[in-house]
């Protein structure tokens, strides 16, 4: 399928697992501020399994990225999308494995073992790889997180990150 953004020309295929709400026409996009209300009000309680709710929220909060116009200068939508993924997987992160401690302590724990994992034979070896067998690990998580945005992150960058959510 194409869609057209706004007045431009330029036509579009919408990201993976888009669902195109009820009675839209499914050749267009919606306004980025349609599909955040949308979200919203799936997350609020459709008739939907939670599984799907979340879903249908996150393919809708992901074609809202691609509907903000980029300016010379600005980030990609393809960059705004890694860097929520990115965002929410150290969120995630923090707390499968650092739960019941403090923002900075997690942070300073996060920090530690991604700069570990990013420098060691591990990442070196399954960086080019598409998954990997043991995503539930906190060694799956540090592939995740730089798999999403392979770079260094401080630990006040992480505290900061966590904040934030």
């Amino acid at each position: 399928m194409s869609a057209v953004v706004g007045t431009s020309s330029r036509q579009l295929n919408p990201p993976e697992g888009f669902i195109f709400p009820s009675g839209k026409n499914p050749g267009r996009y919606d306004s980025a501020a349609e599909n955040l209300r949308l979200a919203a009000a799936l997350e609020a309680g459709a008739e939907m399994t939670e599984a799907d709710r979340q879903a249908a929220a996150e393919a809708l909060r992901r074609a809202s990225l691609v509907l903000i116009p980029t300016k010379p200068g600005q980030r990609s939508a393809s960059t705004r999308i890694a860097q929520v993924e990115h965002q929410r997987l150290l969120r995630t992160m923090a707390a499968t494995f650092y739960a019941g401690q403090s923002a900075s302590a997690a942070a300073d724990g996060i920090a530690l073992r991604l700069a570990r994992y990013r420098a060691g034979p591990d990442w070196k070896r399954d960086r080019t790889l598409d998954s990997i067998t043991y995503r539930a690990t906190l060694r799956g998580h540090c592939w995740a997180v730089l798999k999403a945005i392979d770079r260094p992150l401080s630990a006040r960058r992480i505290r900061a990150l966590l904040a934030t959510s």
